[in-house]
């Protein structure tokens, strides 16, 4: 019996042209490597490879042959030799899995004005294909880990992808496509969120959260155990965005053992390893044991395989992905699953934003044909309607403006990924416009260095944000008014001093050096905590915008004490990453045909049961809230 992998290596060859010259096929994990030694057709990669991948219906990249590439001394030397001065190349990087220079420099436009000529000498003379990238690579130790796996050679990397690829393309056993989306997380709860794809073929899972706010072991992990006995059932893991809540159980799947690919976007990978790492010492520092170990992080950034949005790519025999920007976080996606040749179509939203800030676009996707749409309601409540951005910025600014003329200090407990970066923006375009007195605004936690990570991948930000940084070479997060704290003594200086700005981890007051600010900020009554973020029942925070008026906390000695709430309380909605009532019907209004089973979840039970009261208006008996371990036919 032929094999799939031999069925596809000789369909390449079938459609390979002549001029490819001598041709070497190979599988990385989802991707068709076709190698040759005419280094004219790598540059002309987008063209042939594209047509390549609509013939054979596969994801395909075109390189030259490895024995052709230059020493990376060498080629260093040729590089700077060719790029124009005027760019002012900052850093190459070289790529050994992918082939790639990349070059990193203040003004590609330099380069990308004669790229075609420019890459062609390069790749003559080296052996590497030119990649012209304007962003940052900030020096932290995480993401020089995780960018090193992703370029340096390693044989671990090319074994895993090697058998990646296998299992993508091993014979189909069973030609039926009979498809079950299973609820393990996410359901009628905002936390958690886990559903497991099951076809005839293979077992997907989308996202492994956790849910900060529960301390008992099965309710802070999804329901793994509903459906999954062994962890290499799982054909492979997608994450749609680097939240705790979709992401924070993705160690616990490694450490039990699971060894197959998980898909992701290039920023949502180191976001989440800051992420996962910070989990790991906020517990320890809590005297919490945690849950996995830092080698656990390691192996999930060497299994892990990049996707860009848009690019369609086989993840099983029979399952397609499809990722799209969700407008919710950097790099955040929406999740088309395609079965078999388009017998079931499935988008997942994930956390989605409709609607443009200053920091993302707004999320995009193209209506079509659908069996199944599964989709976020954080806030589908029927009063869930946001004021619009203006007022929203003018009510930070009015509470910023009232705390300095008392003197206070402005606590804002923000998540570091999104929020805290359109804070930022917010205060920083105020300063700048006179709006508000020119202050410091200090980061602590880990939100200087997801900042950073926001800088290196300017391309994934808003147009306007995107354009500023790429072509006018200016980054707003380097403002002289951004102070980051660095250590406890830092804090002490801050807490003792006037009036200021404090942006601290965690969002929800559930750990993190926010608690130590909190404790010293929230009995002064002319101080003010202002919350940014949606609050999960049973968090901190959620308790004290309900008006908890004491506190029992650790003091500075790790003795239990009582702290008064004599702050003033605010709650800013209009700042979420998520879409509203309001966003919610425009996009189902977008999308619906009327034949698809719509999905409701990630939403507390009574806005989720808002939402399907009034959507079964329209579309009665289509509208279903599923209940955790719920499992459905969707095709």
């Amino acid at each position: 019996m032929t094999s799939s992998l031999d069925q596809i290596r000789k369909e390449v060859v079938e459609k390979i042209w002549s001029e490819f010259g001598q041709v070497k096929i190979k599988i990385e994990g989802p991707t068709i490597v076709v190698f040759t030694d005419n280094p004219e057709l790598v540059i002309k990669n987008t063209k042939y490879a594209a047509e390549l991948a609509k013939t054979i219906k596969r994801r395909v990249t075109i390189r030259l042959d490895p024995s052709l590439r230059k020493e990376e001394d060498v080629a260093r030397e040729k590089i700077l030799e060719i790029i124009p001065k005027e760019a002012e190349l900052e850093r190459i990087i070289f790529d050994y899995n992918s082939g790639e220079a990349i070059v990193i420099a203040k003004k590609i436009h330099f380069i990308q004005a004669n790229y075609e000529q420019v890459a062609l000498e390069v790749i003559k003379s080296t052996g590497w294909k030119l990649v012209v990238e304007k962003k940052t690579v900030p020096d932290t130790k995480s993401f020089l880990q995780v960018l090193n796996v992703l370029t340096l050679p390693s044989e671990n990397r090319a074994s895993f992808l090697m058998k990646t690829g296998d299992r993508i393309f091993r014979p189909r056993i069973i030609n039926l496509n009979t498809s079950f989306i299973s609820f393990l997380g996410g359901a009628e709860q905002v936390g958690r969120s886990s559903l497991l794809l099951s076809t005839e073929e293979s077992k997907i899972l989308i996202d492994a959260g956790v849910n900060p706010g529960s301390s008992l072991r099965n309710a802070f992990f999804p329901r793994f155990d509903y459906e999954i006995k062994d962890v290499n059932e799982i054909e492979a893991v997608v994450i749609t965005h680097a939240h705790l809540d979709h992401v924070g159980a993705l160690p616990f799947l490694i450490k039990y053992g699971y060894k197959g690919p998980i898909y992701m976007t290039e920023p949502t990978l180191y976001l989440s390893v800051i992420l996962l790492e910070d989990l790991y010492n906020v517990d320890l520092k809590s005297g919490k044991s945690p849950f996995f170990e830092l080698r656990d992080i390691k192996e999930i950034v060497e299994q892990t395989i990049i996707l860009k949005y848009g690019q369609t790519t086989d993840i099983a025999p029979n399952v397609r992905v499809t990722l799209h920007n969700s407008g919710h976080i950097l790099g955040s996606a929406m999740v088309h699953i395609n079965i078999g040749e388009n017998e079931g179509n499935i988008l997942y939203t994930s956390d989605f934003k409709l609607g443009k800030s200053l920091l993302l676009n707004s999320a995009v996707y193209k209506k079509q044909k659908l069996d199944a749409l599964i989709m976020e309601c954080t806030y589908g409540g029927e009063n869930d309607l946001m004021p619009p951005r203006s007022e929203v910025e003018n009510a930070l600014i009015k509470i910023v403006n009232e705390t300095m003329k008392n003197g206070g200090k402005v606590l804002i407990p923000t998540l570091a990924v999104g929020r805290a970066q359109e804070v930022i923006l917010i205060l920083l375009k105020a300063i700048e416009n006179k709006l508000v007195e020119e202050v410091p605004i200090f980061i602590d936690g880990m939100i200087m260095e997801v900042t950073k990570i926001h800088s290196a991948f300017p391309r994934y930000l808003s147009s306007e944000l995107s354009s500023l940084m790429i072509e006018e070479d200016e980054n707003p997060f380097d403002s002289r008014y951004l102070v980051p704290v660095k250590n406890q003594e830092s804090r002490e200086e801050i807490l003792s001093q006037g009036k200021s700005i404090i942006l601290s981890t965690s969002g929800m007051l559930e750990g993190g050096p926010v608690l130590e600010y909190f404790r010293r900020v929230a009995p002064d009554p002319n101080s003010s905590v202002v919350f940014v973020n949606y609050q999960i029942e049973g968090t901190l925070g959620q308790r004290v915008l309900s008006g908890l008026k004491e506190v029992q906390m650790m003091d500075e000695n790790g003795r239990p004490t009582l702290v008064s709430v004599n702050s003033k309380i605010y709650r800013i909605d209009g700042l979420s990453g998520h879409s509203d009532r309001a966003q919610l019907l425009t996009f189902l209004k977008r999308m619906m045909t009327g034949q698809e089973i719509i999905y409701l979840v990630h939403g507390e039970t009574s806005k989720l049961k808002s939402m399907q009261s009034y959507l079964n208006r329209f579309v009665p008996g289509r509208v279903i809230v599923p209940k955790l371990g719920d499992k459905h036919r969707v095709c």
